[in-house]
């Protein structure tokens, strides 16, 4: 059974993600190591035999925008809707990741995706560069005792150049 979670623990988990802290580099990643970036030694299987490095993580600011309940079917819906818009590459230098990981991706939200309902934490992050949102928010659903996955999203600055308004999405669900 999916268990509430209060506001209090969300913004407790927010406030401990403030400063400055070393993290790995995620595996799908472009960092180099032995001259390859992390993603091909992922993709070749091979991530194993590799030391994957930490680089600092900074976050100035990050708040709860909203809470939200939604139906495992909507979110389901919801999923397979993105992900069939996601772009593939013909390039040959891509041919291990052409598809962006879409199978194994979907699979991993078929996994995910097995209750009836889901809560979606829509937060805003004020970031320095090389922060990952996609580990952030495995931290933050770990943190809250669950697993969170990145549902959306969006760049709204990017130093003094972009600015497009909107926040970052993703949902949590209880292992219990």
């Amino acid at each position: 059974a999916q268990t509430k979670i209060r506001t209090e623990d969300i913004e407790a988990v927010l406030h401990a993600e403030l400063g400055t802290h070393a993290r790995h580099y995620p595996v799908y990643s472009s960092k180099t190591v032995n001259g390859k970036p992390l993603f091909l030694h992922a993709l070749e299987g091979a991530i194993d035999t590799i030391q994957i490095p930490t680089h600092p993580e900074t976050i100035y600011k990050i708040s709860l925008q909203s809470v939200e309940n939604i139906p495992g079917a909507a979110l389901k819906e919801r999923v397979n809707k993105t992900l069939a818009n996601a772009p593939t590459s013909a390039e040959p230098s891509k041919a291990l990741g052409a598809d962006f990981r879409i199978g194994v991706v979907r699979k991993g939200w078929e996994i995910a995706l097995t209750d009836d309902m889901y809560t979606v934490l829509r937060i805003s992050v004020v970031c320095g560069t090389g922060t990952y949102m996609r580990t952030l928010v495995d931290r933050i659903g770990k943190s809250l005792g669950s697993r969170g996955l990145a549902l959306s999203i969006h760049r709204t600055k990017i130093g003094k150049y972009f600015r497009i308004s909107d926040t970052l999405g993703f949902f949590w669900k209880r292992y219990r």
